[in-house]
C-alpha cells in the first residue's frame, strides 16, 4: 500500500480496530477533518455509511448520519503496521511509547502462536441469557418456546408481534432490544438472535448501536446483539 496514514489517522484506525466501534463522523476520536477522512476513504481503509439516528426519548427517528466503518483493507494494513508511530502531545507523550511497545509485543505473539489479528481482537463468546432477568411469559404473544426454538417463520412472527406490541405498530420508532427481549419472554435467546440476524440480512429490520456510552444501561448491555464484535442495542422494523 503506497498510502501511509499520518500518526493521527493511524491512531483512529487502531482505536476502531480494537474497540470494534463504528462511530458517527462527529463522534470519532481523535477528530478527523474532511481531508483526513477523504484520504482514508480513498485508500480503501474506511467507508462512510449512512445510518438512521434515534432520539433518546421514545427512541423516535431523528434523521441519519454517516458512520465510519473499517474495511478489510484496514485489517490488512494493521497486520503490516504494528510498529506504527502514534501522535504525541503533552497529555499523551508518556503513555504513547508504552502503547507502541505493546503493539510490537502483540505482533510477536501473533507470529509466534500463528494467531490472526481478527481472532485476537474478536474472540467469539457464546451468548448467555442473564439468569437474573424476569421475562414476561411468552404466552402473552401466543407463541410457545418449545414450538419455535428451531422454526424461523414462527420466531420471526413472534418478533414482529413483540415489536408491534411494544411500539403500537409505529414503524418509525426504534425499540431497545432489552424491551423486545422482555416482551419475547422465555423464547431461546440464541434462536432469537439468529432470527434477528436473518431478518436484518433480508432487509426486514435495522439494527442500530447506541453511540453514547452514557445512555447504555446494564440492561442494554446484557440485551445487546453482538455481530462480529459489534454490539447493537436498538431494532427498527421496516414496513
Amino acid at each position: 500500500m503506497s498510502f501511509q496514514p499520518t500518526p493521527k489517522q493511524a491512531l483512529v484506525l487502531w482505536s476502531l480496530l480494537i474497540s470494534g466501534e463504528q462511530p458517527a463522523m462527529s463522534m470519532v476520536k481523535p477528530d478527523l477533518d474532511p481531508d483526513e477522512r477523504k484520504e482514508l476513504v480513498g485508500a480503501g481503509l474506511i467507508e462512510l455509511k449512512e445510518r438512521k439516528q434515534f432520539r433518546e426519548e421514545g427512541m423516535n427517528l431523528k434523521g441519519s448520519a454517516k458512520h465510519i466503518v473499517l474495511t478489510s483493507k484496514a485489517w490488512d494494513w494493521a497486520v503490516e503496521n504494528f510498529e506504527v508511530e502514534l501522535p504525541k502531545s503533552k497529555y499523551t507523550k508518556n503513555i504513547v511509547p508504552t502503547i507502541e511497545a505493546l503493539l510490537r509485543i502483540i505482533k510477536a505473539n501473533l507470529q509466534l502462536h500463528e494467531i490472526s489479528l481478527a481472532t485476537f481482537l474478536r474472540p467469539q463468546h457464546r451468548v448467555h441469557e442473564d439468569s437474573s432477568s424476569t421475562p414476561i411469559a411468552s404466552a402473552n404473544l401466543e407463541v410457545r418456546s418449545d414450538d419455535t426454538s428451531t422454526n424461523f417463520s414462527n420466531l420471526e412472527d413472534a418478533i414482529r408481534r413483540a415489536y408491534a406490541k411494544t411500539t403500537k405498530s409505529d414503524y418509525e420508532v426504534g425499540v431497545r432490544l432489552s424491551e423486545l427481549r422482555q416482551c419475547l419472554g422465555d423464547l431461546p435467546r440464541a434462536d432469537v438472535d439468529k432470527t434477528l440476524r436473518k431478518m436484518q440480512l433480508a432487509d426486514a429490520l435495522i439494527l442500530v448501536p447506541l453511540e453514547d456510552p452514557t445512555s447504555i444501561s446494564s440492561e442494554d448491555e446484557r440485551a445487546a446483539l453482538d455481530i462480529d464484535g459489534h454490539k447493537f442495542h436498538i431494532v427498527q422494523k421496516k414496513r
